[in-house]
């Protein structure tokens, strides 16, 4: 699967207990970046995403600046 600007971002609504959002995001931490990131993390450790894609979904230019995921 090819990431670009022309795909269009699919919303979703979740639906969370509190303490697991609190531990998803520490205070003052945006929530909806917090799964975002957790959500792509998981998709590069099960072999679903590259790094490249990885890198490109988080926003990040260089491979180095990803590596603490």
């Amino acid at each position: 699967m090819v990431y670009s600007s022309k795909n269009a971002m699919q919303h979703v609504t979740l639906a969370l207990p509190g303490e697991f959002s609190a531990a998803l995001a520490a205070p003052g931490r945006d929530l909806s970046r917090a799964a975002f990131e957790a959500l792509a993390l998981a998709a590069y450790r099960e072999r679903k995403i590259s790094v490249a894609q990885l890198r490109h979904l988080l926003g990040y230019e260089t491979r180095q600046k990803s590596m603490p995921f």
